[in-house]
């Protein structure tokens, strides 16, 4: 089973397990610390005119208080996390929604 195809109750687990604290900026609400798998990629050495980019893909619970809901994303929220594991936190933008399941919305930041 994947992480993309867990139902609600399994995401829960695995949020409590190896989640990480990320907080959540939604575009005119209120921020919120919440839980998320976050699958960090290796950076893009691609010509970028603000240095490489480094995407990276969240797991969060499909749920408005606990997680984000993928009815409530807007094209200006963001969320600050740390790019690299132990690193410093950064704020990014939320590029897409990838997918929902009853227990994920999964997202790529950049």
């Amino acid at each position: 089973m994947s992480l993309a195809t867990m139902q609600a109750d399994d995401a829960a687990t695995v949020l409590a397990a190896i989640g990480e604290s990320v907080i959540y900026h939604p575009d005119g609400g209120s921020d919120r610390s919440i839980s998320a798998v976050i699958e960090r990629q290796e950076e893009s050495m691609e010509a970028e005119p603000r240095g490489p980019a480094c995407p990276i893909r969240l797991y969060v619970a499909n749920d408005s208080e606990s997680g984000i809901a993928s009815s409530e994303l807007t094209r200006r929220d963001r969320i600050t996390l740390a790019r690299h594991l132990g690193g410093e936190d950064v704020t990014m933008r939320i590029t897409k929604p990838v997918g929902q399941t009853s227990g994920w919305t999964i997202l790529d930041c950049l």
